[in-house]
């Protein structure tokens, strides 16, 4: 009995345990079945994202990763245990590529018109944005925030175009009703009225000093108003039926307009003489822009193409073909890159002197009517047929200062070791010092009979070495600009030297196949390194100065002993010509920058290759560590200078902003006076006879691939968005752990403010 009762009860739990297993195995399946659904969304959510990078729909692309973002941070501990490792990664990667490595992006989307944007104008001093659309209705918005400051309304009809006043008193709109108004930027009254069209106005321009408006119309004439008494000066007769754009230059002194039969005029504004006719499109001509300096005209058609005219000779000088449909609108920068808008629904970026585009936005929804650039160049405004003006700021890496440093192309720069000081060495064979902090010149120093090809200073800062093609290497005293000493020996150009980390010796690289390494103290050649079979570009010190690396023509990089003087290792980058070697502060890594556009590392101890860092889409001019070793900096011929994780060899970000080839870039010291404001300075020389200096902040790099670092970065770029745009509830939420979104009328006559939360480390 008693053994029956232990079967009976053994089969009752074993019976419960069946159940309990059989319910427990159950529950994995559908919690299995779920992760994978869980996998399968995330995975094709992620895709889009990536999609839309592609398609540089950037606007886009940030809000669909940080939706995705926070679905991957509101998982559970067990969702999170089974979530596809790679996912993670490639949404901090998405939002690392929007946010970090884009030029121009998205800073706000201003709605309230009832229909098509037409034209969009900034005032003078930057702070404001004008817009106007077929709603006849004129808006005025802080171009930083997007908060309306005023409604101007009058226009019984659609509003074509607008601009403010140079001195930003005053904004004359026009459109379809065929008149010219003229309001009161201060007061929103409408102060006067210009009538004489018989058609519509499709464009309007202040001169530069105010007197004048000129107004294209519908009618086939261009009109010049005196602004002050309302009376029409001059009407001009454009060769088309209706006269599309107009624009003065930058001296007030010619004024261009655009017409439907594809020819841009050019008018003397004091007589109203017509002084040329530019022909080459095949059909209407839709905006004209004059350059900052006067002397080249852009020119926007509806055969998707610009033109670029030299004014002195009428002649095209390039045709620009990148859109796909009409091109509405042209407008340069302070710096002189080109934008352009287009019914294609995309904005480019223009480099004009090799007409290569530097950017393509996309954001908007339907066509682009008009796009304008600030006249501090920080901003881009774009408005379209969707309804909606954006606005664009460019982001990271912002160039602090422009030198306009030599008359030809600046090989070299460098910064001295307090970073006080910048050297430029330039193929005019000048070497120029500059003060870091105001851009002004401290002194030139002349001595060199042939281009400078490399500056450096030593490490204590009080002499300066110069290479050049002369074959001669010369000595500065920093103090007094004067010449200390001329080292004689090569027998063809030097590119390149390096000072050893105690500044007793200097090495030079040169055409002559050789190496030779120089005592300081006495000027004397201290050793020759032959081993090199063609011309050495570049050569570099380690930092405990018992190695010394060099580069050559044929892509080889060797290693010598510094006090042997002897060969110890050999590596050969099969990617062509070397033109530059840069040791890691540590002395650990040694980069490459090459011919084919990539960078490589290597382990500077055993000559094994590391990584290849690719991006360039040009030869590699120039590589640098940056002092704390976690960044690399490198210069292109492609324009551009570019930042990458030294750590892991991600691209960080591109510095663009110079119009030809860049030679030459140079860390300053970390700046790390406090603890909120850890970043670097860095300085680049191009062909284009500039020098920039640029700030950017670090403090974040060593956490780049944290996913809540990244949105927290991108929730703070997006707050005025946040705040005063047309940010859905939904994006409001997915940055309410990241930036706080509350009432604050008590202190601000403003409906929400947005404040950042502690950053995340």
């Amino acid at each position: 009995m008693v053994r029956a009762k232990r079967l009976v009860t053994g089969a009752i739990v074993l019976g419960g345990l069946s159940t309990v297993g059989a319910a427990w195995f159950a529950q994995k399946q559908v919690a299995q079945a779920n992760t994978q659904v869980m996998n399968a969304e995330l995975e094709a959510q992620t895709l889009e994202v990536e999609t839309l990078i592609a398609s540089n729909q950037n606007d886009q692309a940030l809000w669909t990763a940080l939706d995705l973002g926070q679905k991957i941070r509101q998982l559970s501990d067990y969702e999170e245990k089974y979530l596809e490792a790679s996912l993670r990664s490639r949404v901090a990667s998405a939002l690392h590529e929007v946010y970090y490595r884009e030029g121009f992006v998205v800073s706000n989307t201003l709605q309230g018109h009832g229909g098509w944007v037409h034209s969009v104008s900034f005032s003078p001093d930057s702070t404001l944005v004008a817009s106007a659309g077929s709603d006849g209705i004129v808006r005025i918005q802080d171009a930083n925030t997007g908060q309306e400051i005023q409604t101007l309304e009058g226009h019984g009809v659609g509003v074509y175009a607008l601009n403010f006043s140079p001195d930003g008193s005053t904004i004359a709109a026009a459109g379809f009703e065929g008149v010219v108004k003229l309001w009161n930027t201060q007061t929103s009254e409408e102060v006067q009225t210009l009538t004489g069209h018989g058609d519509s106005v499709n464009d309007v321009n202040f001169s530069p000093d105010g007197v004048l408006i000129a107004s294209a119309s519908s009618d086939g004439t261009v009109k010049l108003w005196n602004t002050a008494t309302g009376q029409v000066i001059h009407t001009l007769e454009s060769q088309g039926d209706a006269a599309n754009s107009v624009r003065f230059s930058p001296d007030g002194s010619t004024l261009a307009t655009a017409n439907s039969q594809g020819t841009i005029q050019l008018w003397d504004t004091q007589s109203g003489e017509e002084i040329q006719t530019l022909t080459g499109h095949a059909t209407w001509v839709n905006s004209v822009s004059f350059a900052p300096d006067g002397s080249t005209l852009a020119s926007a058609s509806t055969d998707k193409t610009i033109k670029l005219w030299d004014i002195h000779s009428g002649q095209a000088m390039r045709t620009l073909t990148d859109h796909r449909n009409v091109v509405s609108s042209v407008s340069f920068a302070p710096d002189g890159t080109l934008v352009s808008a287009s019914h294609d629904g995309t904005i480019k970026l223009w480099n004009t002197d090799n007409g290569q585009v530097l950017q393509t936005l996309k954001s908007h929804g339907n066509w682009i009517y008009a796009v304008s650039f600030s006249p501090d160049g920080s901003t881009l405004a774009s408005a379209s047929q969707d309804d909606t003006v954006k606005l664009w700021k460019f982001k990271h890496g912002r160039e602090r200062q422009t030198i306009e440093a030599h008359l030809q192309g600046v090989s070299n720069v460098a910064f001295s070791p307090n970073g006080s000081v910048i050297a430029s060495g330039s193929n005019d064979g000048t070497i120029k010092l500059w003060d870091t902090h105001s851009g002004q010149a401290i002194q030139t120093l002349t001595g060199h009979r042939s281009g400078v090809t490399r500056v450096s200073f030593s490490p204590d800062g009080n002499t300066l070495a110069s290479a050049s093609h002369d074959q001669t290497l010369r000595l500065w005293d920093i103090g007094t600009g004067q010449e200390r000493q001329t080292l004689v020996g090569h027998t063809n150009s030097i590119w390149e030297m390096s000072f050893s980390s105690d500044g007793t010796l200097l090495a030079s690289a040169s055409s002559d196949n050789t190496v030779k390494v120089w005592d300081i103290a006495n000027g004397q050649e201290r050793q020759t390194l032959l081993g090199h079979g063609n011309a050495v570009y570049s050569v570099s010190f380690s930092p405990d100065d018992t190695i010394l690396a060099s580069a050559d023509y044929n892509g080889i990089i060797k290693l010598w002993d510094i006090q042997s003087g002897q060969e110890i290792n050999f590596l050969e980058d099969y990617g062509g010509t070397v033109n530059s070697v840069s040791f890691s502060p540590d002395g650990s890594v040694l980069a490459s920058g090459s011919y084919d556009g990539t960078i490589k590392l290597w382990d500077a101890y055993s000559g094994q290759e590391l990584q290849v860092l690719s991006g360039h889409e040009a030869s590699v001019r120039s590589v640098q560590f940056s002092p704390d070793g976690m960044t690399i900096a490198s210069a292109s011929d492609d324009l551009t200078v570019k930042l990458w994780n030294a750590q892991n060899g991600k691209e960080l970000q591109t510095l663009r902003g110079h119009k030809n080839a860049v030679y030459s870039v140079s860390f300053g010291p970390l700046n790390d006076t406090t603890s909120q404001d850890l970043g670097y300075d860095l300085v680049s020389g191009s062909e284009d006879g500039t020098v920039k200096l640029w700030h950017f902040d670090a403090s974040n790099w060593d956490n780049l691939d944290s996913l809540d670092n990244l949105m927290y970065r991108a929730c703070i770029w997006q707050q005025d968005y946040l705040l005063y745009g047309t940010a859905t509830d939904a994006q409001r939420d997915i940055c309410q752990g990241f930036v706080e979104i509350e009432p604050l009328s008590a202190l601000w006559d403003l409906p929400m403010v947005a404040r950042a939360l502690n950053p995340i480390p």
